[in-house]
């Protein structure tokens, strides 16, 4: 059985910056793109509510005015996060194939199949697990 080593895993991911740079650029892309997005679509729905926030404006036509684009962000916010949860596990997996598994080949190592679906699941178990326990933490402690 081969020895763990803790340095030839450091020197392995930054041995994979280096021998694909561009691989590594387009996993930040995809990991960023849908905040991206989410900001944008946040910009075109609040810019014009907040245009009506005057100095000496009514407040409640100011806060009715806000309210539906708040409502949405809402949903956008929830949407985005999971686009993003599912964007990470595209993008992790896609990793742990360039230092695994070298000598395969794809368009930068980025596949939508049952390994992502596999890390998905599990991130979204620790995710879970780790909610659980704070809100257990926080009511005994709280």
């Amino acid at each position: 059985m081969a020895r763990f080593s803790i340095g030839k895993a450091i020197g392995d991911g930054i041995g994979l910056v280096t021998r694909r740079p561009a691989a590594v650029f387009v996993w930040g892309l995809v990991m960023v793109l849908p905040l991206l997005a989410t900001y944008a679509l946040m910009a075109q729905s609040l810019i014009p509510a907040l245009t009506q926030m005057q100095p000496g404006a009514d407040s409640e036509a100011v806060e009715a005015a806000l309210v539906g684009p708040m409502m949405q962000l809402s949903l956008l916010s929830n949407l985005s996060t999971l686009v993003q949860l599912l964007a990470m596990a595209v993008v992790y997996t896609a990793i742990y194939r360039a230092v695994i598994r070298p000598r395969e080949t794809s368009w930068f190592s980025l596949r939508v199949g049952m390994d992502e679906v596999r890390v998905a699941v599990v991130g979204l178990a620790i995710g879970l697990a780790l909610f659980v326990a704070m809100m257990v933490v926080m009511l005994v402690f709280g």
